[in-house]
């Protein structure tokens, strides 16, 4: 009997979501990433159905970089571009199938775009102490064009994986700030 009375109303449930029109997997607007994602797909940067707080490949992240700054998508090996551009050291990336850290993020998008030398103090993220000492210069870079930005407790957490909402962010601003120094 109480089997019975839950399915009928997870059935009942259902059928209000459905007739009312509430899409359950749509992000909430209060989310950071919701704007992100809806004009990344307004662009055809990603598919609607991609999953925001997912991690994104260092290939995949390679190829999504190249694609989008350089508007090349003739490519065939992204990566081996990727090491003769600079973009990637040799050491770097070696294995493509890991998730992209948010410090090679900054590595790779500040040698792409070239981001002149800045006098920006970091000192007051909180992990700055614990961070790569071969990337800070990179991530001060794009903390300060405004490419990249930490976390609400002051961290940047660069070690960490890189979901693909904060790449995409990290790509709609690295295309903005070249929009912007084209018109200089």
């Amino acid at each position: 009997m109480m089997r019975l009375f839950n399915k009928l109303v997870i059935f009942s449930l259902s059928v209000v979501v459905v007739l009312s029109g509430i899409n359950v997997y749509a992000a909430p607007e209060d989310v950071w990433y919701s704007d992100v994602m809806e004009t990344a797909n307004k662009i055809g940067i990603i598919n609607a159905d991609e999953q925001p707080e997912e991690t994104i490949s260092n290939a995949d992240f390679i190829k999504l970089a190249v694609n989008f700054i350089e508007d090349k998508n003739d490519i065939v090996l992204y990566m081996e571009y990727a090491r003769q551009q600079g973009y990637v050291l040799i050491t770097e990336m070696t294995d493509e199938t890991k998730p992209v850290t948010r410090q090679s993020v900054a590595k790779v998008v500040s040698r792409m775009l070239k981001l002149p030398d800045t006098d920006i103090d970091m000192t007051n993220v909180a992990d700055w102490d614990t961070t790569c000492p071969k990337c800070k210069e990179d991530i001060g870079k794009c903390y300060a064009y405004g490419i990249m930005s930490g976390y609400e407790d002051n961290t940047f957490r660069g070690r960490y994986p890189a979901t693909k909402a904060e790449v995409i962010a990290t790509m709609l601003n690295a295309k903005a700030y070249l929009n912007i120094a084209e018109e200089k």
